[in-house]
């Protein structure tokens, strides 16, 4: 499998500081997104600590013949992250969302709203559930999708890596198919647009995708930009790409 990759990251338009920060390890497959919670006041640091600690971790595990998987690598950030903030007495938190390519499949593990997108056959689908309180009312049919994007309580999360001393990752695995393009990104992308707009923009003819990810990104600002933007953009051919 050949993989082509494009990463972005952007302030916004309404924030003085970034707290996203992303992963990109084409050698190892994996790649992932991380949003630092914002409200509580360190969102910045736990965000880096995520991706810090599960690059690390990763690449010993893997040098030692014991690899990890994504779910335990997110636990051992939740860990390091709770360390963290008791030796500088503050709160931090952070979403993340991980995809890890192998041989044959795909595997994806999630905590909080940052998601993960398959485009395939020029349709877009949402691979991960935001752990949110919108989404946990959808879920049990309290409201309907076209109220979640207005909902005054949209940008509740009900877990993130580093809040309690435990988290349960969302996992869900895929096997690829030619030309597909997986999107992993915060919440400041999918909260600015539609899946349609998404879709309309990843359907562009001609583009390549580090032209999508920068049209995702600009479009994002454009209609407001409020929260930070993080993209990835990952597609891939039927190539040897890496063994299990």
């Amino acid at each position: 499998m050949k993989l082509d990759y494009a990463c972005f990251t952007d302030v916004g338009k309404k924030r003085k500081v970034n707290e996203d920060s992303f992963l990109a390890l084409p050698g190892y497959g994996l790649f992932g997104v991380a949003d630092g919670v914002g409200g509580l006041g360190a969102g910045d640091i736990a965000s880096r600590i995520a991706v810090d600690v599960i690059a690390d971790r990763l690449v010993v595990t893997e040098e030692e013949e014991q690899p990890l998987a994504l779910e335990e690598l997110i636990q051992q950030a939740n860990q390091e992250i709770q360390l963290q903030k008791n030796n500088i007495a503050m709160e931090m938190a952070t979403t993340i969302v991980l995809a890890r390519f192998m041989s044959e499949s795909i595997r994806i593990a999630h905590v909080g709203d940052s998601r993960a997108y398959l485009f395939r056959d020029r349709q877009l689908r949402q691979l991960t559930d935001d752990h949110s309180l919108v989404a946990e009312l959808y879920r049990h049919g309290k409201i309907g999708r076209e109220e979640m994007d207005s909902h005054p309580q949209r940008n509740i999360i009900t877990q993130a890596v580093g809040l309690e001393i435990e988290v349960e990752p969302g996992c869900t695995e895929l096997t690829p198919c030619p030309d597909d393009l997986l999107l992993l990104c915060s919440d400041g992308l999918h909260s600015m647009l539609t899946d349609e707009s998404i879709r309309a923009i990843l359907a562009e003819p001609g583009r390549d995708i580090a032209e999508l990810g920068y049209e995702l990104v600009n479009m994002a600002n454009f209609m407001g930009g409020r929260d930070n933007i993080t993209v990835i953009l990952l597609r891939y051919s039927l190539e040897d790409f890496q063994e299990e």
